[in-house]
C-alpha cells in the first residue's frame, strides 16, 4: 500500500501530460498562441505549471476554439456530443475514437470487481429529450433472454415497473432516482447490481442498497467534456481516478494544491482526448481527497465527490463547509429522502420526506440536528416536500447554496 503524497502520480510528473500539451500547443487554436505553446515548440523547457486554468466560461465562449485542426495517427474520426446543459447552457464537445475505447476500457477496470458479468437485464434510465419523449425505450437483445434496455423516464413507479416485468439484475441511474428505487427493496431483491452516475447518492447510500442482499453499488463521476473520472472502489469504499483517461489534481479557493485528507476543486488534463485537449481545466466540482492512498493506486485517491460550489454551504465569518446527516441519524429519524438547502448564511432548511408520511419533523429537531451535525452558527429549519424538483438535466443536488 502506498502512503503519503510523494507516492502519488501529479499531472506535472505525467508523460501523457506532456503529449497533451504538445498536441495543444501545436494543433489547438485557444491554446497555440499562448507564450507557453510558442515556447514549447521552440524546443523550450515548459512545465505544466506555466500552463493557466482552463476555465468553462472560456469553453462555452468558443468550443470551437479547443477542436484540433490535426489529429495524430491512429486516433480514429471525431465524435460530437453535447453537455446535458445542467449549468443552463449546453455546448458541443469533440472528442476522437481513441478516447472513446480509452474511457470504455477504464469503466470495464473500475467495474470489474463489481461481478457484472452474466448480469441479465440491465436498464439504463436516461434523460427524456425531445426525440426520445417520457416513456421511450429502446431495446438491444444481447442473447437468449437478455436484453439491454435504455429507458428515457425520471418516473420511478414506472422504473419500478419496467424492472419488476424484466426481473432486471442491473440497473444504472442517477444516483437520486436509484436511492428512491432502493426504498422499494422488498419488491426488487432480483436486483444483483445498481450503477449511479450524474448526481450525489444520497447519504444513506450504504444502507440503501443493504436491504436488497448481495446487491452491489457502484457510483461514477464524470463529465461529458472528460468522459469518466473515478468510480467507487468495492474493496476500500474510496474512488479511484480513471488515470488512463484523466490526470487529476485539487486546488483550494486560492489556486494552491490541497493536501490529503482536504476538500478542493478538481482540476484535470483530459490526456486521452486529443480532438479537444483540455489543460488544467477547472471543472468547478469540489472533492475531498483521501487522508492515504489505498488498493496501491499512484493517482490521487478520493474520499467523496462533493459535487459542485454549490453544494458546499458558506459560513457567517468566512470559509465552506461540506454539509450533510450521518446515515445513522437518517435511519435513526425514519428520513426517506431529503435535501439540504442554504437560504442565508445563517439560515438552513432541511426538505424531507418520511417513512411515515403521516409524521413530520419539528423546527426544533431539524435546528438541533442541523447544529450538532453541521455548524451551531447555523439555524434549521424544517420542510416537508411532496416531490424535490429537478433540473432540467434531470440532476438533482442533496444540498444546495442558494446564496
Amino acid at each position: 500500500m502506498l502512503n503519503g503524497r510523494d507516492s502519488v502520480t501529479y499531472p506535472r510528473d505525467n508523460p501523457a501530460v506532456r503529449a497533451l500539451m504538445l498536441q495543444a500547443a501545436q494543433f489547438t487554436p485557444f491554446y497555440r498562441d499562448s507564450a507557453w505553446a510558442y515556447r514549447l515548440r521552440q524546443g523550450l523547457a515548459v512545465d505544466y505549471d506555466d500552463v493557466p486554468l482552463t476555465t468553462k466560461a472560456q469553453i462555452y465562449a468558443d468550443p470551437h476554439a479547443f477542436l484540433s485542426e490535426m489529429l495524430p495517427a491512429g486516433r480514429g474520426g471525431i465524435v460530437r456530443s453535447t453537455t446535458s446543459g445542467s449549468t443552463g447552457l449546453a455546448m458541443p464537445v469533440f472528442r476522437d475514437q481513441g478516447q472513446e475505447t480509452i474511457n470504455n476500457q477504464e469503466n470495464d477496470r473500475l467495474k470489474k470487481d463489481y461481478g457484472l458479468r452474466g448480469l441479465r437485464n440491465h436498464i439504463f434510465v436516461v434523460m427524456p429529450k425531445k426525440e426520445n419523449p417520457p416513456g421511450t425505450l429502446h431495446k438491444t437483445p444481447k442473447a437468449a433472454n437478455n436484453v439491454q434496455m435504455r429507458f428515457h423516464m425520471l418516473e420511478v413507479p414506472r422504473i419500478l415497473e419496467l424492472m419488476k416485468l424484466h426481473k432486471s439484475e442491473m440497473v444504472s441511474s442517477f444516483g437520486t432516482i436509484a436511492g428512491a428505487l432502493l426504498d422499494h427493496a422488498h419488491d426488487i431483491k432480483f436486483l444483483k447490481v445498481i450503477t449511479t452516475y450524474g448526481d450525489q447518492s444520497p447519504d444513506n447510500m450504504a444502507a440503501l442498497v443493504r436491504k436488497v442482499p448481495g446487491c452491489r453499488h457502484f457510483d461514477s463521476y464524470g463529465s461529458e467534456e472528460n468522459g469518466l473520472i473515478a468510480g467507487s472502489c468495492r474493496h476500500c469504499g474510496k474512488y479511484h481516478v480513471a488515470h488512463q483517461n484523466v490526470a487529476l489534481e485539487v486546488y483550494d479557493d486560492d489556486n494552491r494544491h490541497v493536501g490529503a485528507g482536504g476538500v478542493g476543486r478538481v482540476i484535470l488534463a483530459n490526456i486521452s482526448n486529443f480532438a479537444m485537449p483540455l489543460l488544467k481545466y477547472d471543472i468547478r466540482d469540489y472533492v475531498k481527497l483521501s487522508a492515504f492512498q489505498t488498493c496501491n493506486e499512484t493517482a490521487p485517491v478520493l474520499d467523496k465527490i462533493v459535487g459542485r460550489e454549490r453544494t458546499l454551504f458558506k459560513l457567517p465569518h468566512g470559509g465552506r463547509i461540506l454539509p450533510g446527516i450521518k446515515a445513522a441519524t437518517i435511519v435513526s429519524l425514519g428520513i426517506k429522502r431529503f435535501k439540504l438547502v442554504q437560504r442565508s448564511e445563517i439560515e438552513v432548511e432541511l426538505w424531507y420526506q418520511l417513512q411515515k408520511p403521516q409524521d413530520r419533523l419539528t423546527d426544533d429537531l431539524a435546528d438541533g440536528l442541523i447544529k450538532s451535525e453541521m455548524s451551531p452558527l447555523f439555524n434549521g429549519k424544517a420542510v416537508w416536500k411532496d416531490e424535490f424538483p429537478r433540473a432540467v438535466s434531470g440532476k438533482y443536488l442533496m444540498h444546495e447554496c442558494l446564496i
